[in-house]
């Protein structure tokens, strides 16, 4: 039984946490910096992951890692379960084979690099990536760059650097690409800046990580958890639905005299009066002045069937019309102000949401909970961006 739409659009609520008792305590004192240095090893999450072949009817079963070792984070192929792909704290990648034909020889190749990323993923075509201090998640897109594509040849690939970048503006001088040459001269851009994700109060934390949710027939959902406590999440249907509501809402030839109806999540802000506004208005506060003018021109346009306030709040989370703006969280979920995320991690189905973190403590959240099947299928769900997507993430 397909789950109704307003159940498909659900984000996951906090349920219950939990923390392990941190034992390096109880060992002996007379070894005051050892114990001390073992306490600094030992007092966190820094990873967790579910089991991935498991059926989806059976009860989730996830790992959590209180320890940070040399390897910072393993990824098994989807297209074949003995391939795997290592994360180094040397900044390299291995991919290392479970094969036993490989078994004297299981690392098949080291990539080497000179930069840290902080958290990285596919959605579809495009990445999403997150660096230290940016305090934001990025969405892009390679241009040229097609999976359905065959690989480049040895003679198109980019040859290695040997200049170290020093700041952001070199660092984009030097990335080279190998799929520039397959489109126009006239659009020389190797990537393309797609949308921004606000991820607040991380400050110089390194090691956060984000998880994007990304199965046939649901919506891609992505969760991050910042310095602060804060689960965020943000659903990617949300930002289509959001396009094609206001599209209808624009529509000259709609009956102006009925108001549109909109979707449950995209709740109306109740306008305050102008004196008590103060310059953020009466919809969320830190909202950029970008949403503010787009807002403004809305309400013009489409004679005030919804106040500013409502179009700016709307439009800070889900306008996909400047790259540059980040996109607030649509749902956030709050534990304790100390707790620092480390790692998400999303149940194969979608439905539980683990975070874990500092003191040693995992998050667990839920969603769908007593909704039975959490199927439901969606054309633009079940696309993702490819290399001809031009605007947006649909």
């Amino acid at each position: 039984m397909a789950i109704a739409d307003d159940n498909a659009f659900e984000l996951p609520k906090l349920r219950s946490s939990f923390t392990l008792e941190n034992d390096t305590e109880f060992l002996e004192n007379d070894n005051v910096a050892g114990t001390a240095l073992l306490f600094l090893l030992f007092d966190k999450f820094f990873d967790v992951k579910f089991c991935p072949y498991q059926p989806l009817d059976a009860a989730p079963v996830f790992a959590a890692i209180s320890k940070k070792h040399d390897v910072n984070d393993l990824a098994t192929s989807p297209a074949d379960s003995s391939i795997i792909a290592s994360a180094s704290g040397d900044t390299s990648i291995r991919i290392w084979s479970l094969d036993p034909v490989h078994a004297n020889r299981p690392c098949l190749v080291i990539l080497a690099g000179e930069a840290n990323e902080g958290s990285v993923a596919f959605y579809g075509d495009c990445i999403l990536s997150r660096a230290c201090h940016d305090n934001v998640i990025s969405l892009w897109r390679i241009e040229g760059f097609s999976s359905t594509n065959p690989p480049p040849t040895e003679s198109e690939a980019p040859t290695a650097q040997t200049t170290v970048p020093t700041n952001y503006e070199e660092a984009s001088r030097l990335t080279r690409s190998a799929f520039v040459p397959t489109i126009s001269p006239q659009c020389p851009s190797q990537y393309t800046m797609l949308l921004q994700f606000h991820t607040p109060n991380c400050g110089p934390q390194f090691f956060m990580r984000f998880k994007l949710h990304f199965v046939p027939d649901q919506h891609p959902v992505l969760a991050f958890c910042n310095a602060a406590g804060n689960v965020f999440f943000w659903d990617f249907e949300r930002l289509v639905a959001y396009r094609e509501f206001m599209e209808a809402l624009r529509d000259p030839g709609r009956d102006k005299g009925k108001q549109l109806p909109h979707p449950s999540w995209m709740r109306p802000v109740k306008g305050r009066p102008k004196d008590l506004k103060g310059r953020h208005g009466g919809g969320d506060k830190d909202v950029s002045s970008a949403f503010r003018a787009e807002a403004i021109r809305l309400n013009e346009e489409i004679g005030g069937d919804y106040n500013v306030e409502t179009l700016e709040t709307w439009a800070s989370r889900y306008s996909q019309d400047d790259p540059h703006e980040p996109l607030k969280a649509h749902k956030t979920e709050s534990s304790s102000a100390n707790f620092v995320g480390r790692q998400t991690a999303w149940s194969p189905g979608g439905e539980w949401c683990v975070v874990v973190g500092s003191s040693n403590q995992a998050l667990i959240l839920q969603r769908w909970s007593n909704k039975g099947s959490t199927s439901r299928t969606s054309a633009s769900a079940s696309a993702p961006p490819s290399a001809s997507t031009q605007n947006g993430t649909a």
